[in-house]
């Protein structure tokens, strides 16, 4: 009976807890966006420090990116979505604690939808970091908060079974080797995409 007693007061007190700190939520992850802009500018600026950038390459090796731990509390709110919707499977509807978790659930995903704007804007800034970071010979810093990654792409030379790596950003392509060094950063404005006829046949000949 006590372990039953505490388990309701745990989820009052959770969904108390939540109601009362609604906007404060809010506040503190706009907060935090504003902050880690502000970091991935930091980092982005020191791309041509050889130190920080050998350090973060290792991490990367690792599997231990900087931008994994910066988007880290970001993905917490929606890991509460997943925490009480799982609590609300396993709780009988009669229960008191039943009404508790299901307000409470409500109550995060109305947050999680205030926030999910600019979550989208931190993983987008996240993927350019990354790309920045694993990119050799890149001259000028991609983290921006106009600019959004679109699309990776590789294409292979079956002549000489070379690899160029191409990244589409809303605003500028970045082509790179297969050891990840730059070749060339062009401005998407200037760029006229044809398909010649060589590829229709090869795309036909691929979909049949």
């Amino acid at each position: 009976v006590n372990h039953v007693e505490t388990h309701r007061s745990l989820a009052n007190t959770f969904n108390d807890c939540i109601q009362k700190n609604e906007q404060h939520f809010v506040d503190i992850y706009s907060i935090y966006v504003q902050q880690y802009n502000d970091i991935l500018h930091l980092v982005a600026a020191m791309n041509d420090n050889t130190q920080l950038t050998a350090f973060l390459k290792e991490k990367r090796k690792e599997r231990k990116p900087l931008s994994s731990f910066l988007i880290l509390p970001v993905q917490r709110v929606p890991r509460y979505i997943l925490l009480l919707t799982d609590l609300l499977k396993h709780t009988e509807s009669e229960s008191a604690d039943y009404n508790d978790l299901s307000a409470a659930l409500d109550r995060v995903k109305h947050i999680t939808n205030t926030i999910n704007e600019n979550k989208r804007k931190i993983e987008n800034a996240s993927q350019c970091l990354q790309i920045q970071q694993s990119l050799n010979g890149l001259k000028q810093p991609i983290v921006d908060d106009r600019r959004r990654f679109i699309q990776q792409f590789i294409f292979v030379k079956k002549e000489i079974k070379h690899q160029r790596l191409f990244f589409l950003f809303s605003d500028v392509l970045i082509i790179a080797n297969e050891q990840w060094r730059v070749k060339l950063l062009l401005n998407v404005r200037t760029l006229d995409v044809k398909m010649s006829d060589h590829c229709d046949e090869q795309q036909s000949s691929a979909t049949s």
